[in-house]
């Protein structure tokens, strides 16, 4: 016997079928029209790369003068701030973006593995490179005001940082001076605002402009000199292998030596021997860096379409 079908329940399957389709439960349902559409992910603009690297940056430095004020104020010490504030300021900040454009981590940030000869180079050329920026930082000096507020309120601040009375101290410096910083610093100015500066004007200019903004966010009229071929110099790094690991390691190594090694160098130096010993360490320096640059290829991190 033949069952003829309900006309509602014809009328019925007529409407799932137009709403949902033929292929129910092989497909994804569509948005009904007027729904607000995602907003696209990926890199910027080219053209506007450089304004939202510049953004970032004053972000990350009133982030970072003000947590470090607020912790300074309620009684911390200068290395839970300093530790506290790169943290939030330049690490988190930096994640925090990188989700935003929907992109992984090692994308945004060149979280990708380095060849051997990068992280060689990133590890000879550190010291060095933190030989010749401190004697040109101790020339400097020389000719800067010992009344100067300004040198008194950052040699104050040197003096509590590199305290080491107890194991403790040395271990804690350790971690503020060289982990922390090498991490935070390259992920925020080598790992996320490079590359972003490069999408908009091509790599030389990039690594340029990434070592100024890199030295200025120290606020140490001081040092700006001498952090300048140190933020070139771990900007080319980035560029030739195409990963901020050797940046991350050149960074941990440079500090490593300016807080260990360095101030027990020995006897109170000379003029003459400061600026003999910058003139050899800058040569060396040079020599390993051209030698770098002829042996290598480079591989810069992926950013789309760009200048150069």
């Amino acid at each position: 016997m033949k069952t003829t079908p309900d006309n509602d329940d014809v009328a019925a399957e007529r409407t799932a079928t137009n709403v949902i389709g033929p292929g129910a439960g092989n497909e994804v349902a569509r948005p009904a029209s007027g729904a607000p559409k995602p907003a696209p992910r990926g890199w910027p603009a080219a053209w506007v790369c450089r304004r939202i690297a510049l953004v970032i940056f004053g972000l990350a430095l009133a982030m970072h003068l003000s947590i470090s004020v607020l912790a300074l104020l309620l009684g911390f010490s200068l290395r839970f701030t300093v530790i506290v504030s790169e943290i939030i300021a330049l690490l988190g900040l930096s994640i925090w973006v990188s989700a935003r454009m929907g992109l992984p981590l090692s994308e945004t940030l060149a979280l990708r593995r380095a060849s051997p000869v990068h992280l060689l180079v990133a590890l000879v050329a550190a010291l060095p490179l933190q030989v010749f920026g401190g004697a040109m930082q101790y020339l400097i000096l020389q000719f800067w005001p010992n009344s100067s507020a300004v040198r008194e309120m950052i040699e104050r601040s040197l003096q509590e940082l590199m305290r080491t009375d107890t194991p403790f101290d040395v271990i804690l410096l350790f971690f503020t001076g060289v982990l922390v910083a090498a991490v935070c610093e390259e992920v925020l100015f080598r790992g996320l605002l490079l590359q972003l500066l490069a999408r908009r004007s091509g790599w030389g200019s990039a690594i340029l402009l990434g070592a100024v903004l890199f030295s200025a966010f120290h606020l140490d009229p001081i040092g700006f000199l001498p952090r300048l071929p140190v933020g070139l110099f771990l900007g080319l790094l980035l560029w030739r292998s195409g990963s901020l690991y050797p940046a991350m390691l050149a960074h941990g190594t440079f500090n490593f030596v300016g807080l260990f090694l360095m101030p027990r160098a020995g006897d109170t130096p000379t003029f003459e021997s400061v600026v003999m010993t910058g003139l050899w360490a800058g040569l060396v320096f040079t020599a390993i860096l051209a030698v770098y640059l002829r042996v290598t290829e480079a591989t810069p991190p992926s950013i789309g379409e760009s200048p150069g």
